[in-house]
């Protein structure tokens, strides 16, 4: 991918400063809801700048990260070093085995994805977790808001028409379809635990083969 294709190219060195305050909380109530132990593995889709899956090298276990942005890419190997095995490469045919990781993560990308190519990631995550192991999704939530919810959705809403008509319908198609709820069961998936965030604006959810 060239720097001019790269849709993060331009904003990925000031990504965690604008949004930690927003993803912190997610990130760290995410690992809370599924601990890992030392030398699990451990691979996060979308992985971005690493900082989700610096927690789980901080807790001893074994990383991998795939995303498709070079630039965020960049900034996970100046953040993780040689610590993580990060990889450019799409989510839709991930290149692992079968029943490889303890946890695989996801977090705040499957709304913005058409609905063949959520099913293809989703379909790849059951594949490569153990059948003992657990997918974390951290995603926008179908449930009622609360006050600060609905301000917190408008808030979503507006990044999401600015990042293109596409991105916007594709969300507005994944809410309308249920969420992660809907898209866990058509994946034969079950919930094991969810949590909600931000008056109900955000879901994170554990799930089980």
């Amino acid at each position: 991918m060239t720097r001019g294709s790269d849709p993060y190219a331009r904003i990925a060195p000031w990504y965690d400063r604008f949004l930690e305050r927003f993803d912190g909380p997610v990130r760290a109530t995410a690992f809370a809801m599924s601990a890992p132990a030392a030398g699990m593995r451990v691979l996060d889709v979308g992985c971005g700048t690493g900082a989700t899956l610096e927690q789980y090298v901080d807790a001893g276990c074994a990383c991998s990260g795939v995303d498709m942005s070079e630039a965020m890419l960049h900034e996970a190997r100046i953040r993780l070093g040689d610590r993580a095995d990060l990889t450019l490469a799409s989510a839709e045919r991930l290149a692992f085995d079968n029943d490889t990781f303890d946890r695989v993560l996801a977090s705040l990308f499957l709304h913005e994805l058409a609905p063949p190519t959520r099913d293809a990631i989703l379909s790849e995550l059951a594949r490569v977790v153990k059948p003992q192991g657990k997918i974390v999704i951290s995603e926008f939530a179908v449930t009622s808001l609360t006050l600060r919810g609905r301000i917190a959705r408008a808030v979503s809403m507006v990044i999401e028409r600015v990042a293109g008509k596409e991105h916007k319908r594709n969300c507005a198609t994944f809410l309308a379809a249920g969420g992660v709820p809907q898209a866990a069961l058509d994946h034969g998936l079950s919930i094991e635990s969810s949590h909600h965030l931000g008056g109900g604006n955000i879901g994170i959810y554990v799930l089980a083969v």
